[in-house]
């Protein structure tokens, strides 16, 4: 009976996730309106810092979100997927990136960042503060060196300064 319990216990775990509704498509729309909705630092853009930092805990939930998820979200709110971008979560990001811990989970756990636009907005800020890892300069080498460069990787980078980017990347200062 004792080697029968992880069997069963599997078994019993694998129904239970069968019968689990998941709707990764309404997770991130949830996940996008409560960005949307958190109060805005001088009425702009950004979020609070004590309003991001609600939504820190969902930091690896925002990690996996793919490319695919962001045009399903954006075809549930009767958009072309090309008219909707990643810009909540580069908000979000923004504010995140100012705290220690959401940056050390970032630093950790960049190899499993599934949006490419999104994981671009990480290494920039890492980079730009002088805090890349390896991986991260390999990354934005590759991006800005593919053909064609993604509209989000130049227009991040003409925001955040290309000198800047440049100098770090390819002079090391």
């Amino acid at each position: 009976m004792k080697k029968a319990w992880p069997a069963i216990l599997c078994a019993l775990w694998l129904s239970a996730c069968a019968t689990m509704p998941h709707d990764q498509t309404a997770a991130v729309a949830d996940f996008v309106g409560r960005i949307e909705s958190l109060a805005r630092q001088d009425g702009g853009e950004f979020p609070t810092d004590k309003a991001a930092m609600t939504l820190a805990p969902k930091l690896p939930f925002m990690l996996s979100i793919t490319p695919a998820d962001m045009d399903a979200f954006a075809r549930q709110r009767g958009l072309k997927p090309e008219d909707c971008d990643i810009y909540p979560l580069f908000a979000l990001s923004s504010v995140l990136y100012q705290h220690e811990e959401c940056r050390r989970y970032v630093q950790h756990h960049f190899h499993v960042i599934q949006h490419p636009d999104l994981k671009l907005t990480w290494a920039y800020l890492f980079l730009l503060q002088s805090q890349e890892t390896p991986e991260m300069r390999k990354y934005v080498k590759e991006m800005l060196n593919s053909k064609p460069v993604s509209k989000w990787a130049t227009g991040l980078a003409n925001d955040l300064g290309w000198t800047a980017i440049t100098n770090r990347l390819y002079r090391g200062k």
